[in-house]
């Protein structure tokens, strides 16, 4: 089977590095340290496995995408309300819910 990495850097222009990693009993693979400092693999990152008609398994890093990457992706015609705004309103349905006062002012 062929291990590869879509946009693999090779260290020099001469030769590539190889790793060796042993599968676990519960099926999990160590990513070698090297590896994942010169792919810039972090936690939380996703590694995509897949096979191609010839049998060759390929794999692709996906990195996770913090909440600032993603701000402003998604369409809305409400205001965004403040995290302080949103934890009252929190608050204020939970006070509803327990005690069942819908003029609950939470402060």
């Amino acid at each position: 089977m062929c291990w590869a990495m879509d946009d693999f850097r090779k260290v020099s222009s001469h030769h590539s590095i190889r790793f060796t990693s042993r599968v676990s009993s519960r099926g999990q693979v160590v990513v070698p340290k090297e590896l994942r400092k010169e792919l810039g693999i972090e936690e939380g990152d996703q590694l995509i496995f897949f096979l191609d008609d010839q049998g060759d398994m390929h794999l692709e890093l996906e990195k996770r995408k913090s909440i600032t990457q993603v701000f402003g992706t998604l369409q809305s015609d409400k205001p965004f309300q403040s995290v302080e705004d949103l934890r009252k309103n929190v608050y204020r349905s939970k006070a509803v819910e327990e005690l069942g006062n819908e003029d609950a002012t939470i402060q």
